[in-house]
């Protein structure tokens, strides 16, 4: 399972994940059999278990610190954990990732592949939305291979 939420945060996509289970030999445990993990397994695992569970753990445990706001470590930990809970809830590795995705560009191999233009200071949405209008070209060579919605969303930013 370790191996599991690592990839899925560090954005790898469910049929590599998939893989590491298999061979991992990792099991569904049922009332009479045990079963081998299947790819409808891995998705349910990923999005309800890893990504919306795990992250109402985290939710809790940062709420156990925000009593504590104002204290300068505990605001850097609590935007630290903050992050986390976004990169967990959606499979992503990195802040521009993440910003591309809930601008918009919500397909987790297009926020990665989009991202991977960013210069690495570029982490807000503001600056990700002058990106695309600045390297509008390689950004739409990246977005024509996806859905039309995703071409239809970059023409927004674009104009």
């Amino acid at each position: 399972m370790k191996d599991i939420v690592k990839g899925w945060i560090e954005g790898e996509p469910y049929y590599s994940l998939y893989e590491v289970a298999q061979k991992s030999g990792a099991l569904i445990l049922g009332n009479k059999q045990n079963r081998k993990i299947t790819l409808e397994h891995l998705l349910e695992i990923c999005d309800s278990a890893v990504s919306y569970e795990g992250n109402l753990i985290l939710a809790a445990v940062m709420e156990i610190f925000t009593s504590q706001q104002g204290d300068e470590q505990v605001e850097k930990l609590l935007k630290q954990l903050g992050e986390l809970q976004k990169k967990i809830k959606y499979g992503l590795p990195t802040r521009s990732s993440v910003n591309l995705y809930e601008m918009g560009f919500s397909d987790r191999v297009l926020a990665i592949e989009l991202s991977g233009l960013l210069n690495k200071t570029n982490d807000s949405k503001k600056d990700i939305a002058k990106m695309l209008k600045l390297d509008a070209l390689n950004v739409k060579g990246i977005v024509q291979k996806y859905p039309d919605y995703y071409n239809k969303l970059l023409n927004q930013y674009l104009n």
